[in-house]
């Protein structure tokens, strides 16, 4: 039997949340690799989770955006065969403003 190979890929799950921790549906996370320039998108849901899979591994930088709060700007490493979680928690402001974790 052959075993099937572990794709080189790895993955980012999280939730976004407000600072009472309510959680933020139709939020756009968005994930830049550092070294290639790619970028992957995804929208949080009704429960303000999100996942974006099949990322190669590296260093990212993710921003996530929602009218009537600042945007959200921090680093995160992707790598092989793991998913990655993360809590965003975004501020009220201008999507003008950005808070840099």
């Amino acid at each position: 039997m052959i075993a099937a190979a572990q794709a080189p890929t790895g993955a980012l799950s999280g939730a976004v949340t407000d600072p009472s921790k309510a959680v933020i549906s139709g939020a756009v996370v968005t994930l830049k690799h550092k070294e290639t320039g790619v970028e992957r998108s995804a929208t949080s849901n009704s429960d303000g989770a999100f996942v974006i899979s099949n990322l190669q591994p590296g260093e990212y930088e993710i921003r996530a955006v929602q009218p009537g709060f600042k945007t959200y700007v921090a680093s995160v490493t992707i790598q092989v065969g793991n998913t990655s979680n993360t809590e965003i928690g975004l501020e009220v402001g201008g999507q003008n403003e950005s808070v840099v974790i």
